[in-house]
């Protein structure tokens, strides 16, 4: 399997000496999919329940199969109660056509991507499911000896057959209907066997033969990282698919696909697709020449590719190239893949010329083929340019809505200067209406001044322009809290924080989720120490499930924060008391549809209080205090975890202090998802301080001074409570 940013590998089903395809096992949860899928389907299946699901695509089209599990905690129980029933710890499944989901793929101009999948339940299945197709699941079941079989569509008098060495051992009528499998006793020796379902027409549904895979090798187990071929050793198709790779890159990396198209060409002076990306590439940094000649020659080993006619067309047009454009276009309209977007260029060259039967002829078979909101409004032009002003107002219903969906079209290509444009011509058609008119359209008012707010804020970094029609979004807004988030994100990012409580606050009572709201407003009063302002809102405004989580956590830290000042400066009655209403977490965050309490992971809360029992001199009820603390059962890489270890200690149960911190070590050294998405600060440093508690408490002395100064190091910001810590065992150590 692959991790979540195709980084790590490790092995299925067996890792670390552990089966992770239970789903309680994994010590540490993550994202991972199938590196290289063996099989047409997978499945899922809920043992407790009795009941699983099928998933079944061609792996060469879809090879997409991933799970995500939070692993086996209390935290991580609670979490997934908030995304689904409080049954059984929460697992998430996915397929596609990418591999993970940080896979994206560039649409051909205009186009589409098909692909086809089949999802469907299955229930009361013995063993494991061995063969799936989209008509039926087979299952095998060695003690007691059994098959299974269970349809996807009803199936009347079908037949099935077992055969061991070629030799028929049953053959058996079957009816069966979805959800409604079948177990049927049979000798299963361990011989090769078949399996074949027939339908009542004699029809074969599903075949099975044992053994269906040989056995592959498989990398040791360790944190395994993908290994890729140095550039001067990759074949022409290697180099070309992995420029392929770096140029649908989340980021977009140009320059390295460029790196990788160059080296396919030099090994291969032919390779239609390199020349091609390579085109495309030259034609987006307006080099138009290198793009023209890069096109011609993509084109000399394969003519038929709509997209290099199409872009060729481009260049030609740029250059002024008129015939030369017209032809190439012409040709890229023969495709299926290229035809709209190359009527759609065609009409415009026409519209240029002043050909408007010629411009309309192309813009409706533009519009024919993509529905493209941009040929819509060319073609109402070309009819308003001929006169025909009925049919370019039957083409255009709402007179201000093309030049909205038009700047959502040219913002979602990135060309947001003509987007806002285009916003603001849409703006000019509805500022004249009343202001009674003006609230029939009230939302829409609110979006288009949101996006133009958006692209000056974020796209061309004009925060101070994007203000005013934020104001604008926000005093037509009607239910949706995004307006006040982002005015609010901006005066908190140009130092106004006043101003971005203020803003937030007013939405509070206009916007439908106005716990969305106070997810803003938490940080502001974080920074502006007004904890109390923040304990007050968190049961005041109802939220779903899983906010409720993030509302446990900020309640729980707020004392645990006001506690813990108290406690520095020796009030210690008072500490106790901030530290013990960490736990009484109020019920408005309780989860009601499932009567989930607050989930139990108060390890910081109850060691905090055992400190200030302590200081107090009240020992036993400190003992009491760690007991609770190290009871309690965290994600693999929670901070929780620390001080549950830290209770371990003051107990006096050192040995099993050092096993919880090398179970964390290992955990994040074979790709737990912390490291593997994102091993920035603070969790690169809480990861060195783990190492280096874990080598203080086996004695190795050195090794742990080593981790300590790494942790530092890599945590500026001096993370609570890591950094201090960490200063603080080095410090002892190095004396």
């Amino acid at each position: 399997m692959i991790d979540h940013k195709q980084e790590y590998i490790r092995t299925y089903p067996r890792w670390g000496g552990v089966d992770i395809s239970w789903a309680l096992n994994p010590f540490a949860g993550g994202s991972w999919s199938a590196l290289q899928p063996y099989d047409d389907f997978w499945c899922v299946y809920q043992h407790k329940e009795d009941a699983g699901m099928v998933h079944v695509a061609n792996r060469n089209i879809v090879p997409g199969s991933k799970w995500f599990a939070r692993g086996a905690s209390t935290q991580s129980q609670y979490r997934g109660a908030s995304m689904s029933d409080g049954d059984g710890n929460y697992i998430e499944t996915d397929g596609g056509s990418d591999l993970t989901q940080i896979d994206f793929r560039r649409f051909k101009p205009l186009g589409t991507h098909h692909y086809q999948e089949y999802w469907y339940p299955v229930q009361g299945l013995p063993g494991k499911v061995v063969e799936a197709n989209p008509e039926a699941c087979l299952s095998l079941e060695t003690q007691p000896s059994q098959l299974g079989l269970a349809v996807n569509r009803p199936l009347k008098k079908g037949r099935v057959e077992v055969m061991v060495k070629e030799k028929k051992i049953l053959e058996k009528s079957i009816s069966l209907n979805p959800l409604k499998s079948v177990s049927i006793p049979v000798e299963l020796k361990k011989a090769p066997l078949k399996v074949v379902l027939f339908d009542s027409s004699g029809k074969t549904l599903l075949t099975y033969k044992s053994p269906r895979i040989e056995k592959k090798e498989l990398p040791s187990e360790g944190p395994v990282r993908k290994q890729e071929k140095p550039l001067p050793e990759m074949s022409a198709e290697e180099a070309y698919l992995k420029g392929i790779d770096e140029i649908t890159h989340p980021e977009e990396h140009f320059l390295k696909g460029e790196e990788y198209f160059q080296r396919a060409v030099e090994l291969d002076s032919g390779h239609s697709l390199a020349h091609r990306e390579l085109g495309i590439l030259y034609l987006k940094r307006g080099l138009w020449d290198k793009a023209e000649r890069k096109f011609q020659k993509s084109l000399k080993r394969n003519p038929h590719q709509g997209e290099a006619h199409y872009y060729r067309g481009w260049v030609n047009k740029i250059k002024g190239e008129s015939e030369e454009a017209l032809n190439s276009l012409f040709e890229a309209a023969k495709y299926s893949e290229t035809e709209a977007p190359a009527f759609l260029l065609l009409g415009k060259m026409m519209m240029v010329r002043h050909r408007w039967r010629k411009a309309q002829e192309y813009l409706k078979r533009a519009y024919s083929q993509s529905r493209s909101t941009e040929a819509q409004v060319l073609l109402a032009s070309v009819f308003r340019k001929k006169s025909q002003f009925k049919k370019a107002r039957q083409s255009l219903p709402d007179h201000f809505f093309p030049h909205y969906a038009l700047g959502n079209l040219l913002a979602g290509r990135y060309r947001f200067s003509e987007a806002v444009s285009q916003y603001k011509k849409a703006l000019k058609k509805l500022n004249p209406l009343s202001e009674k008119k003006k609230k029939t359209h009230s939302e829409l008012m609110s979006v288009i001044h949101r996006n133009i707010g958006v692209l000056l804020w974020k796209t061309m970094n004009r925060p101070d322009q994007a203000v005013p029609y934020y104001k604008k979004a926000v005093r037509y807004a009607t239910w949706h809290f995004k307006p006040f988030e982002e005015l609010s994100q901006i005066y908190r990012e140009t130092g106004n924080l006043e101003k971005a409580v203020r803003t937030a606050r007013s939405g509070l009572d206009r916007v439908e989720l106005p716990y969305k709201l106070v997810l803003t407003l938490i940080p502001l009063y974080t920074k502006l120490e007004e904890y109390d302002k923040i304990l007050n809102l968190l049961p005041q405004y109802p939220a779903d499930d899983h906010t409720k989580t993030k509302f446990q956590d900020r309640w729980k830290e707020i004392h645990v924060k006001k506690g813990k000042n108290l406690l520095r400066e020796g009030n210690y009655e008072e500490s106790i008391r901030w530290f013990e209403q960490a736990v009484e977490i109020p019920p408005e965050l309780f989860i009601p549809r499932n009567k989930i309490k607050p989930r139990s992971d108060f390890a910081l809360a109850w060691w905090w209080k055992g400190v200030a029992l302590e200081k107090m001199g009240n020992e036993g009820q400190a003992r009491e205090c760690w007991e609770k603390a190290a009871q309690t059962r965290y994600d693999a890489l929670s901070r929780g975890q620390l001080y549950r270890a830290k209770s371990l200690v003051q107990l006096g149960k050192k040995d099993q202090a050092s096993r919880l911190l090398h179970q964390i070590i290992h955990a994040a050294q074979t790709g737990a998802r912390v490291i593997t998405e994102g091993a920035a600060p603070p969790w690169e440093a809480y990861l060195f301080f783990l190492q280096g508690a874990a080598y203080e408490e086996l004695g190795f002395i050195d090794k742990a001074i080593d981790f300590y100064r790494k942790a530092l190091k890599v945590d500026p910001a001096h993370t609570e409570p890591v950094y201090t810590d960490t200063q603080k065992r080095l410090e002892k150590l190095e004396k």
